[in-house]
């Protein structure tokens, strides 16, 4: 079986069978999956979003003591 989803979809009748709950509670356990899903997506989205500022900080005050540097020895 490729897609245990695709199965359960196509042959809703055996919902019971195959997983143990009913139809009502499968449809709630994926909106429970699905969000989930977003949430760890919306939170490895912000650790990268996170990750580029840090990075462009360091950049910034590695030019900023290298300007004052030069400056200095002038």
């Amino acid at each position: 079986m490729k897609n245990p989803l695709n199965y359960i979809q196509k042959y809703q009748h055996r919902i019971k069978q195959i997983l143990g709950i009913d139809r009502k509670q499968f449809l709630e356990l994926l909106k429970q999956a699905e969000f989930k899903h977003q949430e760890r997506q919306a939170f490895s989205e912000s650790k990268k979003f996170e990750s580029m500022w840090q990075e462009e900080d360091v950049n910034l005050n590695y030019q900023l003591q290298s300007k004052c540097a030069f400056v200095f020895f002038i």
